[in-house]
């Protein structure tokens, strides 16, 4: 288990207390647990992995909220039209 309970023997059910706790341990303000989600799927689509893997990974039932939470790193992006431009 990633998170467990204090009691250790299930998974925290809402994670709003631990992620809160976390976040001030660390001294870090205003990042929610949203942003991996975004930041992970952003990495994969941008090492070329499929939509729909990305999205059974992040639990998506809709491939338009996969399409929507993975964004291009700008580097991939900027090879791409080099690649273009070099035709």
């Amino acid at each position: 288990m990633v998170f467990p309970c204090i009691s250790g023997d299930k998974p925290i059910v809402d994670l709003k207390k631990f992620w809160a706790s976390v976040l001030l341990q660390a001294g870090i303000s205003d990042y929610r647990i949203h942003n991996d989600r975004h930041t992970h799927a952003s990495q994969l689509v941008s090492s070329g992995m499929s939509l729909a893997i990305i999205g059974s990974l992040l639990g998506h039932t809709n491939p338009m909220t996969t399409q929507r939470c993975a964004h291009m790193a700008d580097d991939p992006l900027r090879q791409a039209a080099e690649i273009m431009l070099r035709r």
